[in-house]
């Protein structure tokens, strides 16, 4: 777990690299969790999300002028600002969103359902590996597999603002945002967008310090608008209990 000391896009929260174990089995969602299981839980508890709720709202997508834009209260799971079929996945939910969809569906099928630790999304994430990505250590071998910030998500941002360092992979994958799950190929263990399209909620502090404590909840995988460097298996990121953003969601670990 983590990255070694020759991978120069590593960060200090990424290291050392070591050896853990994983005592408990578990299973992991195929694919992160979409709009259409997401509603269920919503429909069923009339639960509202931490974006509907704290008169802040969260983050989009403002067509008219050509970029990312929030925090504002028209964000939310339900309206990233542009077309989401009912298996795209879930975005705009916080930590706090996860767990209650965990809670909810661990009293629905008497099993323990829960956002899965760190250490079990590496090991997941790598299926074996031990590269950069689970397709090698170029970035471009991830053409195909994942959902990443190419030439369809530049053609919908303001180009008076964006470099050629903006746009890291030279192909178009078909998808500016996010895209149904299981559209790109898996990883070898099968698993769906262990690499972009959402960043996954995992349970675990980022920081033990108390300067950090604020920033606790750990997210990995990158995004569809992310670079080589936050797409990485042992990527590290971190954002607050209560943050949303179009580009987080989650997946589900079960045990028991």
């Amino acid at each position: 777990m983590g990255s070694s000391d020759e991978d120069t896009l590593a960060g200090a929260p990424e290291k050392p690299r070591r050896t853990i174990e994983i005592k408990e089995p578990f299973y992991l969602g195929l694919t992160t969790v979409t709009l259409q299981q997401f509603r269920v839980f919503i429909e069923e508890t009339g639960y509202k999300t931490i974006a509907e709720s704290d008169g802040i709202g969260g983050h989009g997508y403002n067509k008219e002028k050509y970029k990312f834009e929030g925090l504002f209260p028209q964000y939310t799971w339900k309206y990233t600002g542009w077309v989401q079929t009912p298996y795209h996945p879930v975005a705009n939910i916080s930590w706090i969103d996860a767990t209650k969809f965990c809670e909810w569906l661990s009293k629905k099928t008497g099993r323990i359902v829960r956002l899965p630790k760190e250490e079990e999304w590496e090991y997941a994430c790598r299926a074996g590996t031990t590269s950069l990505f689970y397709t090698g250590d170029d970035p471009l071998s991830l053409k195909g597999y994942a959902n990443v910030a190419e030439d369809a998500l530049r053609e919908k941002v303001d180009t008076n603002s964006v470099t050629n360092s903006d746009r890291p992979f030279p192909f178009n994958d078909g998808f500016p945002f996010t895209s149904p799950v299981g559209s790109f190929k898996p990883n070898p263990w099968g698993l769906y967008d262990m690499i972009g399209n959402v960043y996954q909620i995992c349970n675990g502090a980022f920081s033990s310090t108390e300067s950090e404590r604020q920033y606790n909840n750990v997210v990995r995988g990158g995004s569809y608008n992310s670079s080589p460097e936050f797409l990485r298996c042992a990527f590290r990121g971190s954002v607050k209990s209560s943050s949303k953003y179009s580009y987080t969601g989650f997946r589900i670990a079960v045990t028991k």
